[in-house]
């Protein structure tokens, strides 16, 4: 696809440059991102899980590393449905 080889020619810039790991369609190294998004529900599905097994502190430090979101925001939120729970 033409726009896809566009993209990779554009996302190449990103990364310093790699000789091994070059697109035909350019002379720009490739490089990869991803994007990973969760739903509120699903973070608090993810959170309620963890709470089953694990304290309060344990599951937020467990769902913010699984995520990648910021532990303080996964630690509000684990504090909210925990206190939901009782």
């Amino acid at each position: 696809m033409r726009n896809s080889a566009a993209l990779k020619c554009a996302i190449g810039n990103l990364g310093a440059h790699d000789a091994r790991r070059t697109s035909r369609n350019c002379r720009m190294p490739l490089r990869e991102i991803s994007v990973v998004t969760i739903t509120p529900d699903a973070l608090d599905r993810e959170i309620l899980t963890a709470l089953e097994a694990l304290s309060v502190k344990d599951a937020a430090a467990a769902v913010a590393a699984r995520t990648g979101l910021p532990r303080r925001e996964v630690y509000g939120r684990t504090l909210q449905l925990a206190g939901e729970r009782r």
